[in-house]
């Protein structure tokens, strides 16, 4: 019990499990002196009885404090696996079943005034040959943070796949996505991991009424591939 209550006091400084503990160094002072407090007290029915309860109430108790942390780690664990369900584990940003559910959204609203941005990385494989998985990753969080940098509050930056991010921008018209793309290339020129230069492939879509949302991307997408086609030259 000076065991059980030790460890309840110690594991947290929640006040249902300090009340508790308090109850448990109680009962076990009790039994320690239980066999001298029976020679003292006369009436040693009823202190049987009450300590018998006493000695109840404190199992149950126990039994309840176990299913409260039960109850906490399971509701932990639930917290956690939903965050990852519409997270990306290594960059913190939302992942594409998150993107899914929101374009879902936005094709549900009749107004929507947004643009959509593909992001590809182009340095992302260099960087893995030469150096390993873990300065890719290293990258990777860079990119993120660089393209972060380029929304607000009201903006969705996703990490789409691999070396790929998609944003979505709020009421950015084609002069503000030319402006944004250009903030995006001045951030990458100081950007580099081991040497090796963090570059983007972009391209973008305004999103203009009577189209899905779904086809605005793959136009940003469309125009992201022949980005990175003309820088090798491939035509």
């Amino acid at each position: 019990l000076y065991l059980d209550a030790g460890h309840v006091l110690l594991r947290t400084r929640e006040r249902p499990y300090r009340i508790y503990g308090a109850i448990l160094v109680t009962y076990a002072v009790f039994i320690t002196l239980f066999p001298h407090m029976t020679s003292l007290l006369t009436g040693s029915g009823i202190f049987y009885t009450l300590f018998l309860i006493f000695g109840m109430g404190v199992a149950y108790g126990m039994v309840a404090m176990h299913l409260i942390n039960v109850h906490k780690k399971e509701q932990t664990m639930q917290e956690k696996l939903y965050y990852l369900s519409f997270h990306d584990h290594l960059t913190g940003l939302r992942n594409r079943v998150y993107l899914e559910s929101f374009l879902d959204t936005l094709d549900d609203t009749e107004d929507v005034n947004a643009s959509v941005m593909m992001a590809d990385l182009d340095t992302l494989k260099v960087i893995n040959d030469r150096f390993g998985h873990a300065y890719g990753d290293e990258m990777i969080i860079r990119a993120g943070e660089i393209l972060k940098d380029s929304t607000n509050d009201t903006d969705l930056l996703v990490r789409y796949g691999g070396d790929e991010f998609v944003a979505v921008y709020a009421g950015r018209d084609e002069e503000a996505m030319e402006k944004t793309m250009d903030d995006i290339r001045k951030r990458t020129e100081d950007a580099a991991v081991e040497g090796i230069p963090l570059s983007f492939s972009l391209g973008f879509c305004v999103h203009v009424k009577d189209r899905s949302v779904y086809e605005t991307l793959r136009f940003a997408e469309k125009r992201m591939y022949e980005n990175k086609r003309s820088k090798s030259g491939d035509r």
